[in-house]
């Protein structure tokens, strides 16, 4: 799997994916990672709906890449 700039491509809407926030500090180059849908151009965390979207404690949204298939098993 690659990242994908959200300058390149954008995923569907609603749409659950992976996306990584860069917090703005060029010297230390933190990234905060968390699964996440896009819906008419915000992003909301998959995990409690929270708009992650504004320019925040963690930065915006930068890259993007698919969920992984789901584990083979019995």
């Amino acid at each position: 799997m690659e990242w994908i700039s959200v300058d390149e491509k954008l995923p569907v809407q609603g749409e659950y994916v992976i996306v990584a926030k860069f917090d703005g500090r060029p010297q230390v180059k933190m990234y905060f990672v968390l699964v996440a849908e896009r819906v008419n151009d915000r992003w909301y965390d998959g995990k409690d709906g929270s708009d992650v979207t504004a320019n925040g404690k963690y930065g915006k949204v930068t890259h993007w890449m698919y969920l992984p298939d789901a584990p083979k098993g019995d």
